[in-house]
């Protein structure tokens, strides 16, 4: 009799121990609603056991990148021989232009009427400029710089001497001319270079 009324005393005790009032507590129970990051959240009241949190991404007015304290970006100047770009390709398509004007537009010089766009005439960029400009790698060698440039300026005249000839022409191996690319045709040199 005494083990039975020790096991119901421990019985008893176990039972007490381990229920709480139901009003007691609540302060840690976690909820969604009450302001606090709390019991595994990720964010106030969201995340977690809550519905998702809401990413947001707050982008800066204006971004900046520099190197030892200087900005090593323009984004007006690289719009700018974007927009430049833009006109050159279309230059390029056209096969009344000549080689001097064409020349003249990648290499434009401030106040020059190259362009359509009277803010590209003033501007004092060009797209020649940023050609093989990395000075990581150019600025102790500047041969391959010139060879690279003198490249695309022997390109962009052979788009007049080779390519505008043979504008109407199907293009062929070994042969300038056009070749047709859906609803667009493209046009290439005689090594069926764009």
């Amino acid at each position: 009799m005494k083990n039975i009324v020790v096991a119901a005393c421990l019985l008893g005790g176990i039972v007490l121990t381990s229920c709480n009032s139901e009003d007691s507590g609540n302060e840690n129970l976690v909820t969604c609603f009450d302001g606090i990051m709390n019991a595994g959240e990720t964010g106030v009241d969201c995340g977690g056991s809550c519905t998702p949190c809401e990413t947001a991404i707050d982008n800066p007015a204006a971004y900046v990148f520099t190197r030892n304290g200087e900005s090593t970006v323009s984004f007006s100047g690289q719009t700018t021989r974007l927009q430049m770009g833009d006109e050159i390709v279309s230059a390029l398509k056209n096969p009344f232009n000549s080689a001097d004007e064409l020349l003249a537009m990648y290499a434009h010089t401030e106040g020059e009427m190259n362009f359509t766009d009277a803010d590209l005439n003033a501007s004092d960029k060009n797209m020649r400029s940023k050609t093989a400009a990395s000075q990581d790698f150019f600025s102790t060698n500047a041969t391959n710089q010139a060879l690279i440039r003198a490249d695309f300026d022997g390109w962009i005249s052979a788009q007049v001497a080779e390519v505008f000839p043979n504008w109407g022409v199907a293009a062929a191996a070994g042969f300038s001319g056009q070749l047709p690319d859906g609803t667009a045709t493209r046009y290439v040199n005689a090594q069926g270079i764009e």
